[in-house]
């Protein structure tokens, strides 16, 4: 279970999702600081049941939570370390592989990356291919990802989100996750995996 408070309905009921059941979570935010109180949120919730955190940011949510320190690892992209962020992704594509193969055991994995378009570019080929994986399948084995990325930015999300037809290029076959949306006029805007419509909430 990894629980996250979407937002408030009009009579001020939180609403609140399992990120387990969406199988990721794609978040464009109007200032970064709306990134990092959602995501600590997330990890400092009680209820969440993870053996595994990778986070790819420049802030630490984990610094700060209620999350075994010694099982999580952190890279911020901006301290030109890329050769990390590559290696970050072999270890949850061999747990899936194994996973897969062998029907090991599961390995529960949460995925954060924040700022997605600093990164996907930098990515060796192979792990561009890994990373794609475990964004479609992951979650078939446990491994789930929050992405953020800032509102001017979300038509390229919606790209990285959906996942085409081979023979129908222009329909979209799957959704790959749900997709939060901070609003600047202060509203949140929630639309489930393989939804048209949006709904309509509150901080």
């Amino acid at each position: 279970m990894i629980p996250f408070t979407i937002g408030k309905k009009s009579d001020g009921t939180t609403v609140c999702g399992d990120l387990c059941l969406q199988p990721n979570l794609f978040i464009s935010y109007q200032t970064h600081q709306e990134f990092v109180d959602f995501t600590t949120d997330v990890l400092s919730h009680k209820l969440i049941e993870i053996d595994e955190c990778l986070i790819i940011a420049k802030h630490n949510y984990a610094s700060n939570s209620s999350f075994k320190q010694e099982n999580h690892s952190y890279n911020n992209p901006e301290n030109g370390t890329i050769k990390n962020i590559n290696q970050l992704f072999v270890s949850p594509y061999k747990a899936f592989k194994k996973a897969h193969n062998k029907n090991a055991s599961i390995w529960n994995t949460l995925i954060i990356i924040d700022d997605i378009w600093q990164i996907v570019p930098k990515l060796k080929k192979s792990n561009a291919t890994q990373f794609k994986l475990l964004l479609n399948n992951g979650h078939t084995k446990s491994i789930h990802f929050i992405i953020g990325s800032s509102l001017p930015y979300r038509n390229l999300l919606l790209q990285l989100m959906t996942e085409r037809s081979k023979d129908n290029h222009n329909g979209v076959l799957n959704q790959l996750g749900s997709e939060i949306i901070f609003n600047p006029d202060g509203l949140i805007f929630f639309r489930e995996r393989n939804n048209i419509n949006f709904n309509t909430y509150y901080p």
